[in-house]
């Protein structure tokens, strides 16, 4: 299996995740406070949404793009309507969208690599060269 075909995966299966979701938060969307269904989306969304974004985000947009149902589910747990822009349900929970999210990893893992080299598994010893060993100066 190619490094694409289990990004693909990777994200096919955090969006199936996701959808199971919608229908249990609609139902329940007027009985929780705002507090609790900000809890309950961390505890059961971005937790899944985050693990791995690393390697998924890299995937084809097609693929994110069903990634899409995130604002969705958003859009019920706060109770809004569907004409209420997207970027207010990210503000409200001061959440990244995907694209931000995908990013802000990649920069803590580089982050991570140069700063903190020892924290981080030894898989990752030689995933990132330095620019010393393709140019003299």
């Amino acid at each position: 299996m190619t490094n694409y075909h289990s990004r693909i995966i990777l994200t096919l299966c955090t969006i199936k995740w996701l959808v199971r979701f919608i229908t249990i938060f609609y139902r329940i969307r007027h009985r929780l406070p705002c507090e609790l269904s900000k809890k309950m989306y961390f505890a059961f969304v971005y937790s899944h949404l985050c693990y791995g974004i690393e390697i998924y985000g890299n995937t084809y947009h097609s693929y994110l793009n069903k990634l899409i149902i995130l604002n969705k589910i958003l859009q019920i747990l706060q109770n809004e309507s569907y004409r209420t822009p997207v970027a207010e349900f990210y503000e409200n929970y001061n959440i990244l969208s995907i694209a931000k999210l995908h990013n802000y990893r990649i920069l803590l893992l580089v982050h991570k690599f140069t700063c903190h080299n020892s924290k981080l598994p030894i898989v990752f010893s030689t995933y990132f060269n330095d620019n010393q060993l393709f140019y003299e100066f």
